[in-house]
């Protein structure tokens, strides 16, 4: 507070509350690798006043896909800003098709083989071999992992028939 007084005798008094705003560190986590396909959230932290991100977003989170440098810059409610950096980079997801599916006659098999280039294999019975053989009706599911740690799925439908023979009567 401060009072003055004039050259006439005349005083005046004014106010003012000072707050003062709490330090916060703005963290956008570690340098990281993502796999191409995977979205990944940018988050500063909820409750500043503003957000801006360096596409000129205003969203209190930013989800991404693509590699590069993102940051963003906040501002509390006293008026005081903070930011950070971090960069995304992009590991490639393993790419293969068990093919459409299909119909195989009762008595044969099928063999699905993803390829045999990736570093892990879960199928739908959990088992872990990079081949699977079918011989009865149903969903095949397989999770394939390569050597960047990215998970790839496809599923296949395979259904068994047997013709039915009938040479009439003798």
């Amino acid at each position: 507070w401060v009072t003055v007084e004039n050259g006439f005798g005349c005083a005046g008094s004014d106010t003012i509350n000072v707050a003062l705003s709490q330090a916060f560190y703005i963290d956008l986590g570690p340098d990281t690798t993502i796999c191409s396909g995977d979205n990944y959230v940018l988050s500063p932290g909820p409750g500043f006043a503003s957000y801006y991100w360096q596409d000129g977003s205003t969203a209190s989170s930013l989800q991404v896909n693509n590699p590069g440098m993102y940051w963003v810059s906040v501002t509390d409610t006293y008026g005081c800003t903070g930011g950070d950096t971090v960069i995304i980079g992009v590991n490639p997801a393993p790419v293969f098709n068990l093919g459409n599916d299909t119909v195989i006659c009762n008595g044969t098999s099928l063999v699905l083989e993803p390829g045999n280039q990736f570093s892990s294999y879960l199928w739908q019975d959990n088992s872990s071999l990079p081949v699977f053989i079918v011989s009865t009706p149903g969903l095949y599911t397989v999770t394939v992992t390569n050597a960047f740690n990215c998970e790839a799925s496809d599923e296949i439908f395979v259904d068994v028939t047997a013709p039915e023979i009938d040479l009439g009567e003798d």
